[in-house]
């Protein structure tokens, strides 16, 4: 039987008109900070600084635990391939399988490839914002506490081959559909949205989004930021408008993901911040 553990719902206000936009719901974890989340169809997971993984569904009122043993001082990222959670090992950053499924599971034991020589990781090395994609896994590796650089890493899973490229100040990507690469960079005032060539590792700017625009997720072709505590929609032909209201602020450190193609969730500290597009879109 999975332990519940209580937590409690609050929604969060919107101080505009009732025209204005929608506001997010917000769940606050009572126990511990999240370090890494992802997601499997319709469920979220979480993975605690203390090593709980922890679900939740859209709708649910509390968040359920599910395993232990998965400690932030050994163990980085957060990531499901297949169906199957996993983590990695810190001391031989090989892939570690979560769950019963998980233990034994296809890339359970399996060492990154060439991973210290090729990142040249140092003293207090953290990876993070893991995504597995059609194109490939991809993941930020932070290699040195001692020095400001920032890496998108891609795992072609079907050669085994890890690539890494610096972007400085990446603060949010994404994979579209047809696999090009988006990056959203920590510029300031103004935050650039580019394209990474992946064989170059050149970027080509592409706009600039308003300030502490991160936590790019892509649906149909818009693309959805959370933007200092607004959720903006940028479309196709460029046109940026709010769509709704978010009582967190997005970090480089963790995915923003949509579930169930409909809810954006975006975490940070000890919250979850839950907002449903069609919801949205009614309003």
């Amino acid at each position: 039987m999975k332990k519940i553990i209580s937590i409690f719902l609050t929604a969060a206000v919107c101080l505009l008109c009732l025209a204005g936009p929608a506001a997010a719901d917000v769940i606050e974890f009572s126990e511990c900070g999240f370090v890494d989340v992802t997601a499997i169809d319709d469920t979220f997971y979480i993975r605690t600084k203390l090593g709980g993984i922890y679900t939740w569904k859209p709708g649910d009122k509390e968040l359920t635990f599910y395993e232990s043993g998965y400690d932030a001082r050994y163990y980085q990222g957060l990531v499901a391939m297949d169906g199957i959670l996993y983590t990695v090992h810190k001391e031989n950053y090989q892939f570690t399988g979560i769950g019963e499924n998980g233990r034994g599971a296809p890339l359970d034991g399996t060492a990154i490839p060439d991973f210290e020589e090729t990142t040249h990781l140092g003293e207090g090395w953290q990876i993070y914002c893991m995504r597995n994609t059609p194109y490939g896994l991809f993941w930020v590796t932070y290699p040195d506490y001692h020095k400001n650089t920032l890496l998108l890493c891609r795992l072609d899973l079907s050669t085994m081959k890890l690539s890494c490229h610096p972007v400085p100040n990446i603060y949010s990507y994404c994979i579209q559909e047809n696999g090009t690469i988006w990056v959203v960079q920590n510029g300031g005032e103004e935050y650039p949205l580019s394209v990474l060539d992946w064989e170059s590792g050149k970027l080509a700017k592409a706009a600039d989004l308003p300030m502490a625009a991160g936590g790019m997720i892509m649906k149909d072709g818009d693309m959805f930021f959370n933007a200092g505590g607004q959720i903006i929609r940028r479309t196709p032909d460029g046109n940026i408008e709010t769509i709704g209201q978010l009582p967190i602020h997005h970090s480089n450190h963790f995915n923003s993901i949509l579930v169930d193609d409909d809810v954006l969730v975006y975490a940070l500290g000890n919250k979850l911040a839950a907002f449903s597009l069609g919801e949205a879109k009614e309003q």
